[in-house]
């Protein structure tokens, strides 16, 4: 295996154990659902690889859901958090915000 494999390999690793510890600091424990709405990048295989090292299981959303959609998503999961990035952030919040049934978000 060549060194540029080996370490790109031990970020990755690290990068997941920081966003695991940055999950659990967050109340996350094993049996909660969380939603991932993220687009395709290197980044959601390492926020689910954080996610099931919490005992969390992963409800995957693609980014180009409806809000509606979301909404749906959010309550039939039964999700306890969701994970996103900032571009997607305001159509979290404005789910979040307009909808009753949706249960509070960490």
């Amino acid at each position: 295996m060549s060194a540029t494999l080996t370490r790109a390999g031990g970020r990755r690793k690290a990068r997941g154990a920081r966003q695991w510890a940055g999950l659990t600091d967050l109340g996350v424990r094993p049996g909660d659902r969380l939603v991932v709405l993220m687009a395709n990048c290197p980044e959601v295989l390492i926020t689910y690889s954080a996610a099931w090292r919490a005992g969390a299981a992963v409800t995957p959303l693609i980014f180009l859901v409806s809000e509606d959609e979301l909404r749906n998503a959010l309550v039939d999961s039964g999700a306890s958090g969701v994970v996103t990035t900032p571009e997607f952030l305001p159509k979290v919040s404005a789910v979040r915000g307009r909808s009753r049934s949706c249960p509070s978000y960490r």
